[in-house]
């Protein structure tokens, strides 16, 4: 929503709009497109977690 509200409905602008994002937190980790990588998550981009005894806690990797 965020590239279509600054590049308007142009393809190309968009698609340029959208490459450009960076540090976006989503719901399975921090985003950085690129022209390259249109999956945007990287392995630095990820935790692991699991649940002990009911609680969420960060898993070392």
């Amino acid at each position: 929503a965020r590239a279509l509200k600054k590049a308007g409905p142009d393809r190309e602008k968009l698609r340029d709009a959208i490459e450009e994002t960076k540090g976006y937190v989503g719901i399975s980790g921090v985003y950085n497109i690129t022209p390259q990588d249109h999956n945007g998550l990287g392995v630095d981009s990820m935790i692991i977690v699991k649940i002990v005894e009911g609680k969420w806690m960060l898993e070392d990797y």
